[in-house]
């Protein structure tokens, strides 16, 4: 019989490894052998091996992911099997601890309003500043694709966004996180009640339904021959796609979508994190719905 302290220590011991071997990768020279050490990886997977001691089921899953690591294997692979020891030792970046000032609207934004009349034996009070919705603002559809993020916390903070510009929908492919994981229902203080969100195995056939029903594709990424999104004229019906935080979407997703789009940058990094870049793009599609 293990204790939970003990398991808890084992798996803060792996983490260690992982990063500790995620760092020397990174730090080697593009003309560098990218492989990584046989004596690193060795110590890694003997690690890894002996959660199989631990009394418990989430132990004997994780031990099966030793033989899944290779002297070979790219940083997406090693980053995918660190995501599991992440997931289970319950480390994510928390946004739910700011102050919240205002409490939020219980009605919906095109629900029938009055400025304070009487309405089904009912008054309403309209928080200001709001802005009525539009026609045009009530036409479009907004889905959101999440592939294979690793922060929970980017991802409750899409999950709000999402919800604020009116998106319809939410698919989470890969090991994204959802709203049942408790970090990102935290950060999505509450989203997730307002917004429908499903997980989806296959990606391929997640966007070929998507364009069945209408949907303009469009993949989010710093890729090249990407468009501009202050060019791009968007669908009122529009899936975004977005992939990984470090590694953005395979090539094989971006060959699946309709258009690729980019945010422009003007200081010195070259690219947005991944919940701001959406949220830019979900608030570009609301006003091109106005043109």
């Amino acid at each position: 019989m293990t204790t939970p302290n003990l398991w808890l220590k084992h798996l803060e011991k792996i983490l260690y490894l992982f990063h500790s071997m995620e760092l020397q990768y990174m730090g080697k020279k593009a003309d560098q052998n990218k492989s990584w050490p046989l004596q690193d990886l060795q110590v890694l997977q003997n690690s890894i091996e002996q959660c199989s001691q631990f009394d418990n089921p989430v132990a004997a899953k994780l031990a099966k992911h030793s033989q899944h690591l290779t002297h070979k294997m790219d940083l997406r692979h090693f980053t995918g099997i660190m995501v599991a020891f992440e997931r289970a030792l319950d480390r994510s970046l928390r946004d739910d601890e700011f102050l919240i000032t205002e409490e939020d609207r219980s009605w919906k934004p095109n629900d029938k309003q009055t400025d304070g009349k009487q309405t089904d034996d009912k008054k309403i009070k309209i928080p200001i500043p709001f802005v009525y919705p539009s026609a045009c603002d009530l036409m479009g559809e907004l889905v959101l694709v999440l592939d294979s993020l690793r922060s929970a916390f980017n991802v409750g903070s899409i999950f709000r966004s999402a919800e604020c510009a009116g998106a319809k929908k939410i698919y989470l492919t890969g090991y994204t996180p959802g709203p049942d994981s408790e970090k990102t229902k935290k950060t999505a203080m509450g989203a997730d009640n307002y917004i429908s969100w499903q997980y989806h195995n296959k990606m391929e056939d997640l966007l070929d339904d998507l364009k069945a029903q209408g949907f303009r594709v469009v993949a989010l990424e710093t890729a090249q021959n990407s468009h501009s999104i202050f060019d791009y004229l968007t669908s009122p019906k529009t899936a975004f796609v977005v992939g990984n935080e470090r590694f953005g979407l395979d090539r094989s997703v971006l060959a699946l979508c309709d258009d690729v789009v980019t945010i422009p940058t003007f200081g010195q990094k070259n690219s947005l994190n991944v919940s701001n870049a959406l949220t830019i793009a979900a608030y570009k599609w609301r006003e091109n719905l106005r043109l």
